[in-house]
């Protein structure tokens, strides 16, 4: 009597006949953990979401964290040719094994970064739409000013070194991103090599106040990380004028004088006036961040502070020399941080002439000039086509309101601009006699 095989050794048998592979292999092999598998569903899942909701920057993160998701969504053949070279397209198998982004932390590094465990390798990614249904991805090796081996908050990015690369996803018919090119050097990059410069705005307290309130939700909000890094960056010019002015003997000499003066002034105001003047010189201190040429490793390579500090904080104190404590008529020229207004009179006809910018934020300038006509409570301005300007004195300064048409428009000096704000009665600007070579002579 025969002995029947076991139904392990059957089932074996009947497997190599059938399909001629290494059955025993593949019976012993690990399976997939059930918490493994989970994961990957819910990472895919949660990419189809972020696809639905046109949230990019999260199927990004999710494709680099996931290699369930990397799979669902990687072309079945990826271009991955230099820039300026003819397509040359590699499998999604070979590709997937070579994926040029990992994360740490809340960041992007690169995996094949020389010993990515203990010290890796950060890289800095932009991403951008390119139309409805194309988005980049930019990223280039980056040196950061802090780089903890936690991979959270890394600080800004110092210098940008290597060669860019760009990877393009498209949107296929069920709406979901898919990888399909890896570029590398693309002519297109945004990113320029090397030390960066910061590029700030003015308003330096909306900054710390903003980095306050990222750095409370960070841990839930790593996209936020981006902003928090040039929110600190900018945060951190302010107190590097005011380090440099305090180092400097001249530039402290300086502001002591506009202290000076500025508390002679208050004196003699009404407290309105006193609030309206310290308003305007806050307004100063925040714009001396302007045009400041510094490094994001918080030094200013060959950029001559200051030397700009110097030039702005002298033009500031010769303005608040020419500002008179009070004046009780309208004609004359009043100043303020934003720049001039000039009100000349001819007969019981007043006209204005302004040129201020919107010094808190750059965002504006305003050349206005307008006929105005006087009323019990102060200037109007004439034929303004629903435009409202009125000039108040108000404790001897000039409180001026402007107002735009019922549709939110200022035609009188262009989009967005405005001539409203306090102003302090001046001194007209000495003219300055020129010299024999035709230059002005101090």
């Amino acid at each position: 009597m025969k002995r029947r095989p076991s139904k392990l050794r059957y089932w074996l048998l009947l497997c190599m006949a059938v399909i001629g592979v290494d059955c025993v292999n593949a019976v012993h092999a690990p399976a997939a953990s059930s918490d493994e598998e989970q994961e990957g569903f819910n990472a895919v899942d949660a990419a189809t979401q972020a696809c639905r909701s046109n949230e990019f920057d999260k199927f990004l993160r999710l494709y680099t964290q996931s290699p369930a998701v990397r799979e669902r969504f990687t072309a079945d053949r990826i271009n991955t040719a230099p820039a300026a070279v003819r397509p040359d397209f590699v499998s999604k198998a070979e590709y997937l094994n070579r994926f040029p982004l990992a994360m740490r932390g809340w960041n992007y590094i690169s995996p094949n970064g020389p010993s990515p465990a203990e010290h890796p390798s950060y890289v800095l990614v932009r991403t951008r739409p390119v139309s409805r249904t194309v988005r980049r991805v930019d990223f280039v090796p980056a040196r950061f000013d802090a780089e903890p081996e936690d991979g959270k908050f890394i600080g800004v990015p110092v210098e940008l070194r290597g060669m860019p690369t760009q990877l393009a996803f498209i949107s296929g018919d069920d709406g979901c991103w898919r990888a399909t090119s890896e570029i590398l050097a693309p002519k297109d990059t945004p990113f320029e090599l090397g030390l960066q410069r910061l590029h700030c705005a003015v308003r330096s307290d909306d900054y710390r106040r903003e980095l306050e309130r990222v750095s409370g939700t960070i841990p839930d909000h790593p996209e936020d990380m981006d902003v928090g890094r040039d929110l600190a960056a900018c945060a951190k010019l302010t107190d590097m004028i005011e380090t440099a002015i305090r180092r400097d003997p001249g530039l402290s000499e300086l502001r002591r004088q506009a202290d000076e003066r500025l508390a002679t002034l208050a004196r003699s105001q009404m407290p309105a006036g006193q609030t309206a003047l310290a308003r305007d010189e806050s307004r100063f201190r925040r714009s001396l961040m302007r045009d400041q040429y510094v490094l994001a490793d918080g030094t200013t390579g060959d950029w001559d502070m200051p030397g700009n500090l110097e030039q702005r904080l002298r033009g500031r104190l010769e303005e608040l020399n020419r500002i008179e404590p009070s004046r009780q008529d309208y004609e004359g020229l009043w100043t303020s941080v934003s720049g001039t207004l000039d009100i000349t009179r001819e007969g019981n006809a007043y006209r204005i002439d302004a040129n201020p910018v919107d010094i808190d934020f750059l965002a504006w300038t305003c050349e206005f000039e307008g006929g105005m006509h006087k009323t019990k409570d102060g200037l109007e301005l004439d034929d303004a086509e629903d435009e409202t300007v009125h000039a108040r004195l108000r404790n001897g300064v000039l409180v001026v309101e402007h107002l735009p048409t019922p549709g939110g428009f200022i035609g009188t000096c262009g989009a967005g601009g405005s001539i409203g704000g306090t102003y302090f009665p001046a001194r007209p600007v000495p003219e300055r006699r020129a010299g024999p070579d035709g230059e002005p002579v101090p």
